[in-house]
């Protein structure tokens, strides 16, 4: 049934249906994380770069990065612990103190056997999760957060980055660990508990290379950060340029990314509405196509009157989501409808 709208949606759209103009290609847009590819290359990169203390802040920079307080709330809440932002900021300040001297001389290894870094490694992505899952602050205020930690490299750095996190992912098994600080500081003893694990799905680049060939343009609007996305989406067989990827953005001062969130109303944050926006200002056309997983993407998949076809990634969540869910298994002339094996990381062949 599914290759079924698929086939409708060239035929009505392509290269070779009536009314194709080449100057004016049918757009297709495609979310990145959990969507094209299993997991979250954004948060990947991130832990990544915390366990490899890649970061390029002074200690006066890394401070500015955490808060006592975000949005009015000054606790914080993830996998059934709750915990002070302010204590975990003086712990993270402690344990940075310590690291950035041997992270300045190239001492990583001798940074890495620190009970410091053990910490470090447990409290900064901590933040990131409670801010994200605590009730009033969410994904609005995690992702412009968790960027900020990119300041003063390039953007070819960060690409790089993230491909040095993608390889290392795909090595990884599919699991949820669990990580367990030292019990030191003011926050003490603080549980991390994360995802591993990144897949290529084939089912999506073939998917992708399929519009393509029969003339859409292909797009990708993603939470992440825009380089990150712009350094995997090259490659695997993807094949999306980076002028086809929008991403969240920092502004570039002498070359290199700085902390500074570009937040605009020509082009906000790539959340929920920030995505739609960014789609009508900065994309030639309404999208034809949209594919998307979460609650995140559940405006744009909603928003263009124009849109004939929507894919939906069924990661059974809760929210608007499942609305979309039940949608989809009705309406099969306009929804494709495909599932996952969450044990082996890949979409299930529709």
């Amino acid at each position: 049934m599914n290759n079924t709208a698929l086939t409708q949606l060239i035929n009505t759209y392509g290269s070779k249906s009536p009314g194709y103009q080449k100057d004016k290609k049918p757009v297709a847009v495609f979310d990145w994380d959990d969507t094209c590819i299993f997991n979250d290359i954004g948060e990947a990169t991130f832990r990544f770069q915390a366990y490899h203390l890649r970061f390029k802040l002074s200690f006066d920079e890394f401070s500015l990065k955490l808060s006592d307080q975000m949005n009015g709330y000054s606790e914080i809440t993830y996998a059934s612990q709750s915990v002070s932002l302010k204590d975990l900021k003086a712990d993270l300040l402690a344990d940075y103190a310590v690291l950035l001297p041997l992270i300045n001389g190239g001492k990583f290894e001798q940074a890495k056997k620190t009970a410091e870094y053990r910490d470090f490694i447990v409290k900064l992505p901590f933040i990131y999760d409670g801010l994200y899952n605590s009730e009033g602050l969410g994904p609005k205020f995690a992702y412009p957060w968790v960027v900020r930690f990119l300041a003063n490299h390039t953007k070819d750095e960060v690409k790089n980055l993230a491909k040095e996190t993608l390889r290392q992912e795909l090595t990884d098994n599919v699991e949820e660990i669990t990580l367990t600080s030292p019990d030191m500081g003011k926050a003490g003893c603080v549980n991390h508990v994360r995802k591993k694990g990144i897949r290529i799905q084939r089912l999506m680049i073939d998917l992708m290379n399929t519009l393509r060939e029969n003339g859409f343009d292909i797009f990708v609007v993603t939470a992440s950060q825009e380089a990150i996305v712009q350094g995997v989406a090259e490659e695997y067989g993807y094949d999306v340029p980076n002028d086809h990827v929008f991403g969240i953005r920092l502004q570039i001062k002498d070359n290199r990314l700085t902390d500074e969130v570009i937040d605009t109303l020509e082009y906000p944050i790539n959340y929920r509405s920030g995505k739609v926006t960014v789609i009508k200002n900065h994309l030639p056309r309404p999208p034809i196509f949209i594919a998307g997983d979460s609650n995140s993407d559940y405006t744009m998949l909603t928003a263009f009157p124009e849109t004939a076809l929507r894919l939906i990634v069924n990661r059974n969540l809760k929210g608007d989501m499942a609305l979309l869910y039940a949608k989809a298994l009705q309406d099969k002339e306009h929804y494709i409808l495909i599932n996952r094996d969450e044990d082996r990381g890949i979409f299930i062949s529709w």
